[in-house]
């Protein structure tokens, strides 16, 4: 069948216009790279961190990857990530510093109680330390990965399902939630028993009385609906965070050009000051809103806090031992990690 030159025309501008969807301004076609978490949807760390920086790389590469995202734990739950990301069964992800304290056994010293006292300050010094030649990002290429994003949440806060925990003997024969890692140790130092578990697992296990409560930070829990169950949040306490990482396969990047390598970086440093900021912005809103709903907030008085950081400070020379026994430069670290948070 003979077509009219219009249609031709017609047709070949179809075409085009389809072509343009699919090819970036620079002419490569884009390539679309997977990305998994374990984050409930609309979590702010999903949105704020995980998000933030997928949308940053795609515009900062202009357009010459896209993103194909399994939240919630679609792919990996949260203690599977890393060596999901690893394997290659998805090209980046989520890697929760506390969930893999054997195979990141070193990062595990940006979760040591009384390091940051806030998002943004700590966060500067561990991305820094994260991007620099060092034992920290050796354990990550030692896992076939490269830590794209590095964040320190807000010091972790004492989330009860009953009364306020007001005195360092409270503490003794809790049930409290942890992240792992140093958390564990603190909580130890504590004479509480730490419980390890995902923050997803946590409303269940509060719920059924098989932890009492949870140490977690501020803006976490509402996404986890925990404020259901609360009845008290201290303010002030100084038990160590918990780290937010994302990571990419290093093959997987090692084979991407340049020019997108480089915006994978730029999106990684833009993410950090961006969840940084939006973490410490937002922990006095929530604070007000607990309050308002009838949970008791409160500040550990002044003897209680001399009393908890006296038995904190031991908690870092009890890391520096445990690790350091694993043949690992455990002390060096710790020196240089508290160097890089000013103190």
């Amino acid at each position: 069948m003979k077509i009219s030159v219009k249609r031709r025309t017609a047709l070949l501008a179809v075409a085009a216009a389809a072509l343009m969807s699919i090819v970036p301004s620079t002419g490569r076609a884009a390539e679309t790279l997977t990305f998994a978490d374990s984050f409930p949807l609309g979590h702010y760390l999903a949105e704020e961190g995980m998000k933030f920086w997928m949308q940053r790389a795609k515009e900062l590469s202009g357009g010459e990857i896209s993103w194909t995202h399994f939240p919630a734990g679609q792919v990996a739950k949260a203690g599977n990530t890393l060596t999901a990301i690893r394997d290659g069964r998805v090209d980046a992800g989520y890697v929760g510093i506390g969930y893999f304290s054997d195979k990141l056994p070193l990062n595990s010293v940006s979760m040591l109680p009384g390091m940051a006292a806030s998002s943004r300050a700590g966060s500067q010094g561990y991305w820094e330390m994260l991007k620099s030649d060092g034992p920290l990002r050796r354990e990550f290429l030692a896992n076939n990965t490269l830590p794209m994003v590095g964040v320190m949440l807000d010091p972790y806060q004492m989330v009860m399902a009953g009364s306020p925990l007001k005195t360092p003997e409270d503490f003794g024969g809790k049930k409290i939630r942890s992240g792992g890692g140093a958390m564990n140790m603190t909580l130890e130092a504590l004479r509480a028993t730490p419980v390890a578990m995902p923050a997803p697992d946590i409303y269940l296990a509060m719920e059924r009385g098989t932890v009492d409560g949870t140490l977690l930070a501020i803006n976490s829990v509402k996404p986890y609906r925990l404020e259901e169950l609360m009845k008290s949040v201290s303010t002030n306490g100084p038990f160590g965070t918990f780290v937010v990482t994302i990571a990419i396969n290093k093959d997987t990047f090692e084979r991407l050009d340049p020019r997108v390598q480089k915006a994978l970086v730029q999106a990684g440093d833009e993410t950090v000051a961006h969840l940084a900021a939006y973490v410490d912005e937002n922990v006095g809103k929530r604070m007000d809103e607990f309050r308002k709903s009838g949970i008791k907030v409160y500040d550990f008085p002044p003897q209680t806090m001399a009393a908890l950081e006296k038995v904190l400070a031991e908690v870092e020379q009890d890391w520096a031992q445990r690790i350091g026994g694993r043949g690992l430069p455990a002390k060096q670290t710790l020196t240089d990690f508290k160097k890089a948070m000013g103190k």
